[in-house]
């Protein structure tokens, strides 16, 4: 849990100030409602032009879990009962003409911030990993 009681909708301020990074989790089932609701906010988020360069994968199924585990093997990270993975198409993100400069990004860290203030916001824990390419495609 992160400091927050379920349903307890706080200020923007208080949201950020008791978010924490969990790593201890529960093994009970995340609500459908919560899921959409964390979904929808993630993918409100902003990015450069508007592109939304991202996909958000839910995975639940054991045998996937046990899969995408395998590419961060991290006990605390083998507790949790789903995974919400964030990814990011650099072939569709936008690119600043003066310098070539990719947003992917950099609009990927803002979709993921969403994420996990919504899942606090509904009284989930949630932790940020940062896995390469070549981790995932294991998966």
């Amino acid at each position: 849990m992160n400091g927050l009681k379920e349903n307890e909708c706080p200020d923007l301020l208080t949201l950020v100030k008791v978010r924490s990074s969990v790593r201890s989790f529960k093994s009970s089932k995340v609500e459908r409602a919560k899921l959409e609701y964390i979904l929808e906010v993630a993918r409100l988020a902003p990015s450069a032009v508007n592109f939304q360069p991202w996909a958000f994968v839910v995975v639940r199924d054991p045998e996937k879990l046990k899969a995408l585990y395998d590419c961060y093997p991290r006990e605390w990270f083998a507790s949790a009962p789903m995974c919400i993975v964030v990814c990011g198409d650099h072939s569709t993100s936008w690119k600043r003409l003066s310098d070539n400069k990719d947003f992917c990004d950099v609009d990927i860290a803002i979709a993921t911030e969403h994420l996990v203030l919504a899942a606090a916001e509904q009284g989930l824990g949630s932790c940020w990993v940062i896995l390469t390419c070549s981790d995932v495609k294991r998966f």
